[in-house]
């Protein structure tokens, strides 16, 4: 399990997860974190949430957070997004995966003047018992 945090500025910001082997020279469709099989993202476009993987987009109904919180089960199979606030974390959405390769974060900026800033939450990463 693992679990970080990301503070977001601007529309058509993109905050997920992707395997391993996701395609990183080839079709665009298979290479970017919205439109495949092999990765799960949280966009924000200036006014809204949307929830992106093999190539759906869902709307969601949740308040404009500028920090949020990514939390990965790998064992599990969850991967959820959270809406930080310093009193409160709210459930933005949660995917129910299947993984079958080691996972990374991805990150996709569709203007440069979009950060994405990961937040340093001052603690050690959870180790895995021997």
């Amino acid at each position: 399990r693992y679990y970080f945090e990301v503070e977001i500025s601007g529309a058509g910001t993109y905050v997920g997860l992707t395997c391993k082997g996701i395609d990183r020279k080839g079709e665009e469709r298979n290479g970017c974190i919205s439109g495949n099989n092999f990765s799960w993202s949280l966009h924000w476009n200036g006014k809204e949430f949307t929830a992106w993987h093999s190539d759906t987009e869902t709307p969601l109904k949740a308040s404009p957070f500028r920090r949020l919180g990514i939390y990965v089960d790998f064992l599990g199979g969850i991967l959820s997004f959270y809406g930080v606030e310093p009193d409160a974390m709210t459930l933005i959405h949660k995917f129910e995966c299947k993984f079958s390769e080691p996972v990374y974060p991805a990150f996709w900026l569709s203007k440069k003047e979009n950060t994405i800033r990961i937040v340093d939450l001052g603690v050690e990463p959870e180790k895995p018992m021997p």
